[in-house]
């Protein structure tokens, strides 16, 4: 029952569309799939199969590759405020679309050449098939509040609204997870998700006042668990983990944020089988949020660590953390920065890579405002800003990352309407 209200309230809060409103450029019926002109939908009788080895989803927003210049380029897409940016590479040409707070798909580079509508406020997901590319939507069973998993398999994995289920195909598992958590992948056969919302932490800063009290690592081949974890009082306080190898031991680890009323946020490593491997500092208050963004080779010499925004809506701080001897310390931090804004179910904000090209990654954060993009390098003497851009108006998508001949670049959409986008 529990699961049922936060459910209702979820789609209540989120959007008056549902995932039957998906719609193509001129459909007679309503498919499972927005197809673009040019494109070949995906649906469950034909899964989603990339010419490309299918990406391993793991919560991180580090990105390897290298950029250069961060040459800017403006493309104005639409008259209303940009939600998502979405971008895939087909044949080693970069694809991007860029999505409404409406729902409406709008083309932006390569071979989106259409638009179709999402679900409102639906996170999207743009795949290539063969040399075609596609925006996968929702299901008609599944949340809009989170998108499908395309597997290594090929096949497509989605939350079922309504019961929580894990679906894979014609197969599912009762697990009772986030409506709008968002599914992780190991590349194998094995996702990882936040399930069993609570209201018990009403801090409501993520959309809604239910948070996951729990996570599960699922093996999609016999739809079975792998492992679970249950809080009695804490909270996860975001939409996914990350499940990297944080100590390099060539087994992953499962970071999530845990929050309660008394301490707030703190960030917290288990083990795949549940077992806790550390637990970071608290904020020191309820109703205090750390947004964990990225782990990836930060350090100064490489180092493996976690990068995250403390309070990122009252004078935001950038704060890094290393796993010695087994437990997390904090080993560098600056403010006044911000990676969300209130209220809203976009984690995605920043991202870490070497877009710079100067060898050495950034965590890429944006400016209290959301008027700029800012790239912050670890050094041995601490955090140092090493480029900024702004933007006319403010960012309100996700940083997302494409692919050119001469490297990686870097996407935002604005309240305007516009895709500003740094090349190399």
């Amino acid at each position: 029952m529990r699961y049922v209200l936060a459910l209702l309230l979820l789609l209540l809060t989120a959007c008056s569309a549902s995932a039957d409103d998906v719609t193509a450029e001129n459909p007679s019926t309503l498919p499972p799939t927005t197809v673009l002109p040019g494109t070949t939908p995906v649906t469950r009788d034909e899964p989603a199969r990339a010419s490309e080895d299918p990406a391993v989803t793991d919560g991180s927003r580090f990105v390897t590759g290298t950029g250069g210049r961060l040459a800017p380029r403006v493309i104005d897409v639409a008259e209303e405020p940009l939600a998502w940016i979405a971008t895939t590479s087909v044949n080693g040409e970069p694809s991007v679309a860029a999505i409404t707070a409406s729902g409406t798909v709008h083309p932006v580079l390569g071979f989106v050449a259409g638009a179709g509508t999402l679900p409102a406020g639906a996170p999207p997901q743009l795949v290539a098939v063969g040399n075609r590319a596609v925006l996968v939507a929702p299901p008609s069973d599944a949340s809009p509040l989170t998108a499908p998993m395309r597997l290594a398999s090929g096949d497509l994995a989605w939350i079922e609204a309504g019961s929580g289920d894990l679906v894979v195909g014609d197969r599912r598992l009762a697990i009772g997870a986030l409506p709008d958590g968002t599914l992780l992948a190991d590349g194998t056969d094995r996702v990882l998700l936040l399930t069993e919302p609570t209201d018990r932490y009403p801090h409501g800063v993520l959309g809604d006042p239910f948070e996951a009290s729990g996570w599960v690592i699922v093996d999609v081949r016999s739809m079975a668990l792998v492992s679970s974890v249950r809080l009695d009082s804490d909270v996860i306080e975001g939409m996914s983990p990350m499940w990297v190898d944080l100590d390099g031991d060539g087994r992953r680890e499962v970071i999530v944020t845990q929050s309660d009323a008394d301490d707030g946020a703190r960030i917290v490593v288990y083990r795949e089988d549940g077992t806790l491997v550390a637990s970071g500092a608290p904020v020191g208050r309820g109703n205090r949020w750390r947004h964990q963004l990225a782990v990836g080779p930060l350090g100064p010499s490489g180092e493996i660590e976690i990068a995250t925004m403390l309070t990122p809506h009252i004078g935001g701080i950038l704060e890094l953390y290393r796993l010695v001897d087994g437990e997390l310390v904090s080993v560098a931090r600056a403010g006044t920065y911000t990676s969300h804004a209130i209220g809203s179910r976009n984690l995605d904000m920043t991202i870490a890579g070497d877009f710079d090209g100067n060898g050495r990654p950034e965590v890429v954060v944006l400016g209290q405002e959301r008027d700029r993009v800012i790239g912050i390098e670890r050094r041995s003497d601490g955090l140092t800003v090493q480029w900024e851009r702004s933007v006319e108006g403010r960012i309100t998508t996700n940083l997302a990352v494409y692919q050119t001949e001469a490297g990686i670049a870097l996407a935002a959409g604005t309240e305007r309407g516009a895709v500003f986008m740094w090349e190399p």
